[in-house]
């Protein structure tokens, strides 16, 4: 079961959630650890919370380093 948190706040994942996290060792490589995008679902109440609902077109405040 993965269970991942933003801010302390945990995220509503879709069920079937799938991960693929990436190892690589820095002594020769210039990357660490690191997944792909991940999905989402911002219709979930408690997912848009988090975001301070993202998706609304008046919304000009973005997160950084997401």
């Amino acid at each position: 079961m993965t269970r991942l948190f933003i801010d302390g706040k945990e995220v509503a994942l879709q069920d079937g959630f799938e991960l693929d996290f990436y190892t690589q060792n820095p002594f020769f490589t210039r990357n660490g650890d690191y997944t792909y995008d991940l999905d989402i679902d911002l219709n979930h109440p408690h997912n848009r919370r988090i975001y301070q609902s993202l998706n609304r077109s008046d919304i000009t405040q973005r997160p950084e380093n997401r």
